[in-house]
């Protein structure tokens, strides 16, 4: 198994992750919620099943190697090179979505975010905008999940829970709803914060609650503002 093509896989993390999308925009321009949380099917099979190993998740004890003709650029089971790997990919795909805003495609969200019913009279297929960029966030949220299972070695049915988006909801309400840099700010400070908390007491959900609702109350822009 360590000799899986890490790249292999996570190709196969981005589609599949395309595949189960968390919400598809209908013509109508609603959209349509597919899972929200762990499929029953999946969760309540036997934990001793082959696959998926039901509610008590797969572990996997090896990392991938990254072995490209015999050249090994970095070592995924060194946390050091994990770390560099994750910052890169950070700052590349920070790069790219700030490249993607800024361009007519950006645009035209940033328009049908403001007022669909004006962009779809002005002859944009509203429709077709959405749907990409539904699934290049699904692209994205499928490398991080890629990333964050090299990293724990543990994936479980709780990931698809509804809690993992409100996370990200409050990642961004932490760091400013809009602005790439706040979504990098929002997303260290709630790590930090929740290991802070979580040090202090087993109760630490609510010193979270209670910090971030003085956030909004004190930095409506978040801290990008």
């Amino acid at each position: 198994m360590s000799d899986l093509n890490p790249f292999i896989i996570l190709i196969a993390a981005i589609f599949t992750n395309n595949i189960l999308l968390t919400g598809i925009p209908e013509q109508s321009g609603t959209v349509d919620y597919l899972f929200l949380d762990p499929p029953a099917e999946y969760t309540q099979k036997d934990s001793a099943s082959e696959f998926g190993r039901g509610s008590d998740g797969i572990s996997m004890n090896f990392k991938p190697v990254t072995a490209i003709g015999g050249f090994t650029p970095f070592d995924l089971s060194n946390t050091t090179h994990v770390y560099y790997v994750v910052f890169v990919l950070l700052v590349a795909v920070f790069v790219f979505l700030r490249t993607v805003l800024r361009s007519p495609f950006g645009r035209a969200l940033q328009g049908i975010r403001s007022n669909e019913h004006r962009m779809r009279s002005l002859g944009f297929p509203v429709y077709r905008y959405k749907l990409a960029s539904f699934t290049l966030a699904g692209a994205l949220a499928g490398l991080a999940g890629y990333l964050s299972a090299l990293q724990f070695g543990f994936v479980t049915p709780e990931l698809l829970s509804w809690h993992q988006s409100g996370n990200v909801l409050l990642m961004l309400i932490l760091g400013g709803v809009g602005s790439l840099y706040g979504a990098v700010a929002g997303a260290f400070a709630f790590v930090a914060l929740q290991e802070l908390f979580s040090s202090l007491t087993r109760h630490w959900q609510l010193l979270l609650g209670g910090a971030i609702i003085l956030l909004v109350i004190f930095l409506p822009g978040g801290l990008a503002s």
